[in-house]
């Protein structure tokens, strides 16, 4: 099978576009409803949510144009309290002093209801955050549209591995044989980030990269997921750098057994062809 149908299937059936209401409303707890990614427009402009949880403890990322790193901005102090959550971002801007924004949230009826609060006494604020509508049939259709690709091994490095550093390994990645962006950003003394398509805006092809990790010239991530009925699963990537490009292998935990070839191309890499795929942001 072909990496990027791999690839495209994973994304595309498992992230939020893949919740349906019958399986929210069947979900056994608060965290199987919140996991995901969700939407909400404010202020004019378009936000993405995509929330992990893992027992009482949650994670994540929110963004605006989200093709932009300096635009994600991670959950912090996030946590489930039975049918309720909370958590933390941090906002940290050149031309302005570092702002918390504090958010308590409910989901009820396939919508998430968030109040949020922000230091300095400003007025809370009421947010309603919605499922992202699936965009699988469009994204199948303009992959069939664009004909056949090259290989994924066609565009692995043909050197040796090469050491792995924050400033080589950070920023914004691609897949050359599918519709997937990567987002690496440096976070305190973590690296976190977001898997999304090629537009990185609507939600319904999104994921939290939760964790990387690089140890010498291995570079380790976790993209988290949720299937239909809100349980967690991860991809795990384990990539190696060489010649620009990393590549390697990921696993999807639920089969543990089956690995699959991975490569990842930085965003401008004049050797990969901007096929129909890539006429969204980057």
């Amino acid at each position: 099978m072909k990496v990027w149908g791999i690839v495209a299937l994973t994304f595309a059936l498992t992230c939020s576009g893949g919740f349906s209401s019958d399986a929210i409303a069947q979900a056994p707890s608060a965290a199987a409803t919140i996991r995901g990614s969700w939407i909400a427009d404010m202020d004019g402009a378009h936000y993405l949510y995509i929330f992990a949880v893992e027992d009482k403890q949650l994670s994540g990322v929110v963004c605006t144009k989200c093709y932009n790193l300096d635009n994600l901005t991670f959950v912090a102090d996030g946590k489930v309290e039975g049918d309720t959550f909370s958590f933390t971002l941090v906002h940290e801007t050149a031309d302005r002093k570092p702002y918390r924004e504090n958010f308590r949230g409910k989901p009820a009826g396939g919508q998430i209801a968030l109040t949020v609060s922000r230091d300095g006494g400003k007025r809370p604020a009421e947010i309603t955050l919605k499922r992202p509508p699936s965009r699988v049939a469009e994204i199948f259709a303009a992959d069939k549209a664009g004909g056949p690709r090259a290989p994924a091994e066609s565009f692995v490095g043909t050197g040796p591995s090469e050491p792995l550093t924050p400033q080589n390994a950070l920023g914004v990645w691609r897949s050359p044989v599918g519709s997937t962006a990567y987002l690496f950003k440096q976070v305190g003394d973590r690296i976190m980030g977001i898997a999304c398509d090629s537009y990185c805006a609507d939600g319904s092809y999104s994921a939290f990269i939760s964790s990387a990790t690089i140890t010498r010239n291995t570079f380790l991530a976790s993209i988290v997921h949720a299937d239909q009925t809100g349980e967690p699963y991860a991809n795990l990537l384990t990539l190696y750098l060489s010649q620009g490009r990393m590549s390697g292998t990921y696993v999807d935990t639920r089969r543990p057994e089956k690995r699959v070839i991975h490569v990842m191309v930085r965003q401008n890499d004049p050797a990969v062809p901007d096929d129909a795929f890539w006429r969204g942001a980057f």
